[in-house]
């Protein structure tokens, strides 16, 4: 949660009156997210393309990487 860190650190010390946006991109997207969900001061969240799932992710990396084919790797 080094992202929520962030926030949090730069909310307390940097600039606490300004409102403060987060963006992320593939599994930065997942982070911000996660981050605003746990509390993170975002006044907005834009994710691109963040992955569904952390199994989801693994199984694309297998077929991308080892041609596993997907059913099979999101079995796994």
């Amino acid at each position: 949660l080094d992202v929520l860190a962030a926030a949090h650190y730069i909310k307390s010390n940097i600039s606490s009156q300004m409102p403060l946006f987060a963006l992320g991109v593939s599994m930065g997207g997942a982070a911000v997210l996660r981050a605003a969900s746990a509390g993170a001061p975002f006044a907005a969240v834009i994710s691109d393309s963040a992955p569904s799932s952390f199994k989801d992710t693994i199984a694309s990396i297998l077929h991308e990487t080892r041609s596993i084919p997907y059913f099979i790797a999101w079995l796994s």
